[in-house]
C-alpha cells in the first residue's frame, strides 16, 4: 500500500505544504540529511523518528528522541499508522496519507455473496466500494470492501462492523441501510448497503460552496432528525462532515430530497443500559490507544483534546461547524496546519457569523453559535435543535 506524507515546517509560509512520497523501504523524519521529512528546529531531534513497513501495513516508530514523537497528539514509541493521522515531531509536524491504489482483488464481473459486481464506485487507503446488483431480484445494492490486509486486525475489523451494528441499531430513513455481511475466501470482510443515487454534501458545496437559508435549514433540520435517532440509541456518530451527509431526490419531502448520514465507522456505543433517556445500548466503542478519531475541520473541542468522555453534544458540535459553512461559504476556523486547526477548536471563539453574514437571522446565528460552544453541557441537544431548526424554516422561508 503505497502513501505520502504532507508536511509542514514552521518557518514555511502559511499555507506551504510539502509532500513527500514514501518509499516502499521506509524513511526517517528529523533533522539529520538523510531524513526525507527534515525540520530546523532544535526540538526535533536529528534522527527523531522512522515510517516503516511490515506486510503491506505502515508503521511508525520513535528513535530514542528527546522530545518523544506523538501520533494525534498523543505519545507513542510504536504505533500502526492509518491513513489520516498527524505525526509530531517537535513543530515539526506531519500527516501520513495512503495512496488510493487500484487493490487486487475483486473485479466488476466478480461475485460477492449473492451478488454481482457491476462497476468500482471508489477506491480508499483501506477499502473500495463496488456497485453491485442481486441478479434475480433485480435490486442494486453498494459493496464496501475492507482489503484483506486490513481484515485481520482486530482493530479494523471492529471499526467496518460497527457500522453495521449503529446502522441496524438505530433503523432511521435518514441514516444509510445496511443489509447484510460477510467475508470472502482471501479473507476480505465486506457489508452490503443501500445503493444511493445522488451527490455528497460535500460535492454539493465544491460547486456552490455558499447554500440559499432555505436549503442550508432544510438540510441541518434532517441531520439533526437522524442525529436525535442516533443518540437516542446511545450511539455518537463522531465523524460527522459533509463527506458523510449524501443527498438523494424524494418526492415525499416538501423540499424534494432527503439527507443519508454514512459511515458510522467510529462511531462510539453507549454501555449496556445507559443510552439517553434510559434506551440500551449495545456494550463496546472504539478507541485506538493514541487515536484522535474524527476529521479536524469539523472535530469537537473534547474531541481535539482527546478527553476522555465524548458525548452526543460532539456531534452537534460537528452539525454547528457544517451549518457554519453552508451558510457564509467557509468554516469558522482554518489553519495551514492540522495542529492548528485542532487548537483553535480547543482554544479560540469562531468569527461571528454576523461579520460575515450580515443579513443572517439573529436566531439562526444564534443557535450556530450555541452549537460551537467549548462547553459541551451548553450545547443544545440534537431534539432541541431539530426542534428549533423546524421553528426557523417555518418562520423564516
Amino acid at each position: 500500500m503505497t502513501a505520502k506524507l504532507i508536511y509542514y515546517n514552521g518557518q514555511d509560509a502559511p499555507g506551504k505544504e510539502r509532500t513527500a512520497e514514501l518509499p516502499r523501504g521506509g524513511c526517517t523524519i528529523g533533522r539529520a540529511e538523510e531524513c526525507l521529512v527534515r525540520g530546523d528546529d532544535p526540538r526535533t531531534s536529528r534522527r527523531h523518528a522512522r515510517l516503516f513497513m511490515e506486510g503491506t501495513l505502515w508503521y511508525l516508530e520513535d528513535l530514542g528522541s528527546t522530545g518523544g514523537t506523538f501520533l494525534n497528539h498523543q505519545q507513542v514509541r510504536r504505533a500502526l499508522l492509518c491513513d489520516g493521522d498527524v505525526i509530531g515531531c517537535g513543530p515539526l509536524q506531519v500527516r501520513f496519507a495512503l495512496c488510493a491504489d487500484t487493490p487486487p482483488g475483486p473485479a466488476p464481473g466478480d461475485r460477492v455473496g449473492d451478488y454481482r459486481l457491476l462497476r468500482r464506485l471508489g477506491v480508499g487507503g483501506m477499502g473500495v466500494v463496488f456497485e453491485a446488483e442481486r441478479e434475480e431480484l433485480g435490486r442494486r445494492v453498494a459493496i464496501k470492501l475492507l482489503h484483506p490486509e486490513y481484515s485481520q486486525k482486530t482493530e479494523w475489523v471492529t471499526r467496518f462492523f460497527n457500522e453495521a451494528r449503529a446502522v441496524n441499531l438505530i433503523r432511521h430513513a435518514g441514516i444509510v441501510d445496511i443489509s447484510d455481511f460477510g467475508r470472502l475466501p482471501d479473507q476480505s470482510l465486506y457489508i452490503v448497503m443501500e445503493y444511493l443515487e445522488g451527490e455528497t454534501l460535500r460535492q454539493r458545496l465544491s460547486v456552490r460552496p455558499r447554500l440559499p437559508l432555505a436549503m442550508a435549514l432544510s438540510l441541518s433540520f434532517q441531520v439533526a432528525i437522524a442525529l436525535s435517532a442516533t443518540h437516542r440509541q446511545g450511539v455518537i456518530h463522531r465523524d460527522l462532515k459533509p463527506d458523510n451527509v449524501f443527498l438523494v431526490a424524494d418526492i415525499l419531502l416538501p423540499d424534494g430530497e432527503r439527507t443519508k448520514l454514512l459511515d458510522f465507522g467510529v462511531a462510539k456505543f453507549a454501555p449496556q443500559g445507559s443510552g439517553p433517556q434510559g434506551t440500551p445500548g449495545p456494550t463496546g466503542g472504539l478507541t485506538r490507544v493514541g487515536a484522535m478519531l474524527g476529521t479536524p475541520k469539523y472535530m469537537s473541542p473534547e474531541q481535539a483534546s482527546g478527553a476522555g468522555k465524548v458525548t452526543d453534544k460532539a456531534d452537534i458540535y460537528s452539525l454547528g461547524v457544517m451549518m457554519y459553512e453552508m451558510l457564509t461559504g467557509q468554516p469558522p476556523f482554518t489553519h495551514a496546519t492540522p495542529m492548528g486547526l485542532i487548537a483553535q477548536h480547543v482554544m479560540d471563539a469562531p468569527r461571528p457569523i454576523l461579520g460575515l453574514l450580515p443579513e443572517l437571522p439573529a436566531a439562526v446565528a444564534g443557535l450556530v453559535h450555541e452549537m460551537l460552544l467549548k462547553d459541551p453541557a451548553a450545547r443544545p441537544s440534537a431534539e432541541e435543535t431539530a426542534s428549533r431548526l423546524k421553528h426557523l424554516r417555518r418562520d423564516l422561508v
